[in-house]
């Protein structure tokens, strides 16, 4: 199942995507002008997110080794529009 959306990045940190257990990729794309920083926790600052610029994207994908269920948080220095698609598959119960 493909999940895709948009949501504001301001100057205080939220949640942008939820830890799932089923996700197996996620892409997040910076629509707007100023920089945003993600992390896998509440604490994100700008200082010690990640940066994503205007016009750039970071990409988690499980094939390559990444933990694509983390739960992520973003804060900005303004007010930005980002592009969130997540991708999960249905799992078989061992």
């Amino acid at each position: 199942m493909k999940l895709t959306r948009q949501e504001t990045v301001t100057t205080d940190a939220r949640e942008i995507v939820s830890q799932s257990p089923k996700r197996t990729s996620l892409a997040v794309h910076n629509l707007g002008v100023g920089t945003i920083y993600i992390a896998a926790d509440n604490q994100v600052t700008t200082s010690s997110g990640f940066p994503i610029r205007s016009g750039a994207s970071l990409s988690f994908a499980e094939i390559f080794g990444d933990d694509t269920t983390l739960a992520y948080w973003a804060i900005g220095t303004g007010s930005d529009i980002i592009a969130i698609m997540e991708q999960s598959v249905k799992r078989k119960e061992i």
